[in-house]
Formats: C-alpha cells, structure tokens, sequence
C-alpha cells in the first residue's frame, strides 16, 4: 500500500475459468486421438490442442493477472505470444465507461484516451468484465477512485 492508501490491485480468471479451458483443450485432444483413426489429418489436432492445454496450465500456475492497478496505471496483460502488455498512464485516460454489446450480454469498460500531440481521441482500449470477477459497476468504481487519485484529470 502506498501513502495515500491505494493498493496495487491485480485482477485474475478465475479458478473455475482456467479449469474449464484446461477441460476443453484436453477433450479436443481425446476427440482428435479418437478421430484419428478414421482419419490421419485429424492428427495435426493433437500437437495443437496440447500445446493449448499447456498453456493454459502455465497461465493458470503462474496466476498472471488480466489487469494490474496501481499509481502508474491500468495495466492490460496480453496473453498471445510475443505481444507485450499494454500500460495506460492515469493521466491520458480521460474518460472511463461501461459498453455493452451483443443486446447487454457483453458488458466492457472502455477507456477515452487522451492524445496529446492533436488533442484527438486515440484507441479505446477495453477490459471484459466477464473474466476478472468484478461486476462491471464495481469494477467502473474502482476504476474511477484510482483514475481521480493519480489522472490529474477532471471524470466527465
């Protein structure tokens, strides 16, 4: 905790999440041993969904989180391979927002990001809430507090 009281809060899947990826990979593994042998081609579905199950065993051991709080800003964490994690400084977000898609179904917060060389909006970046185990209004609060303590801007 720092000084003015804020925590570095990191965001993770769930258990239950990383069980059920895990489960699914590892049934297309089955299928793909069982379909073999009715086909050889299904067989390049084996070294594939293995390596998926692998990898979501090591995101899972290794408890990376989604998003990373802190005074620095939201960190959005990539997890395809060779990209990096993605930092947005508090002071060039300017606007924080709840989106729905897909009729409501889908809720994600959206980030207005300040770009100071034309005083244009850049791209706006966004976190499903399905999957850090905030509800979406919970995780807009949160948002907001940390944005109001180290963004130097005004929230519309």
């Amino acid at each position: 905790m720092n000084d003015q009281g804020f925590e570095r809060i990191v965001l993770r899947h769930s258990v239950g999440e990383h069980l059920f990826g895990i489960g699914a990979a590892a049934l297309m593994v089955i299928v793909c041993v069982i379909a073999m042998t009715k086909s050889w081609i299904v067989g390049i579905g084996i070294p594939f969904f293995g390596a998926v199950m692998i990898w979501l065993i090591y995101v899972a051991i290794t408890g990376k989180g989604s998003v990373t709080l802190d005074s620095s800003g939201v960190k959005i964490s990539s997890y395809n391979y060779g990209e990096k994690d993605q930092l947005i400084p508090w002071s060039e977000i300017d606007h924080i927002q709840i989106t729905e898609l897909n009729g409501g179904k889908l809720k994600m917060i959206t980030f207005d990001i300040k770009d100071a060389k034309n005083n244009k909006k850049g791209p706006i970046p966004a976190i499903s809430t399905n999957y850090v185990g905030y509800s979406p209004e919970t995780l807009l609060m949160l948002l907001q507090r940390y944005h109001k303590q180290f963004g130097y801007s005004e929230l519309i």
